[in-house]
C-alpha cells in the first residue's frame, strides 16, 4: 500500500508533464487575404497588407497574403483585396495550415480552391 502511495503521485506527474510539454500540430483552412487569421476578410486585413507594403516588409513568405496566386505579394495582391471588400472580385482559395502548438511556426501546406 505505502509503494502504491508513491507510485501514483510519480505516474501523474509524468502524465502531466509530457502532456503541458508536448508541442501539438493543429491543421486548418485558411482563406487567402485573411492576414490577421481571424476568420474573416475585412478593412483590418486590408490595413494590414497596405501598411506592410508601404514599409516594404518581406511578405513573400506567408501565401496567406497573395490574393492573387501569383507567388509575389505586391500592390496587385492588394487591390484584389480590395475588389473583394467591394464585392467586385471573390477571393475563392483556401490554404492548408499547420501550426504548431506554440503558434510560433506556421508551415503554409497546399491551396484549396472552393
Amino acid at each position: 500500500m505505502k509503494k502504491l502511495k508513491f507510485i501514483l503521485p510519480a505516474i501523474t506527474a509524468i502524465i502531466i508533464l509530457f502532456s503541458s510539454s508536448a508541442v501539438s500540430a493543429r491543421t486548418a483552412t485558411a482563406k487567402c487575404g485573411d492576414i490577421n487569421r481571424d476568420g474573416v476578410i475585412n478593412i483590418i486585413d486590408l490595413v494590414a497588407l497596405k501598411k506592410g507594403l508601404a514599409n516594404n516588409e518581406n511578405y513573400s513568405a506567408n501565401p496567406l497574403l497573395d490574393c492573387n496566386r501569383d507567388k509575389t505579394v505586391d500592390a496587385k495582391d492588394l487591390t484584389k483585396l480590395r475588389k473583394h471588400l467591394l464585392g467586385v472580385d471573390s477571393i475563392t482559395q483556401y490554404l492548408i495550415v499547420e501550426e504548431s502548438g506554440s503558434g510560433d511556426n506556421t508551415d503554409f501546406g497546399s491551396a484549396v480552391n472552393n
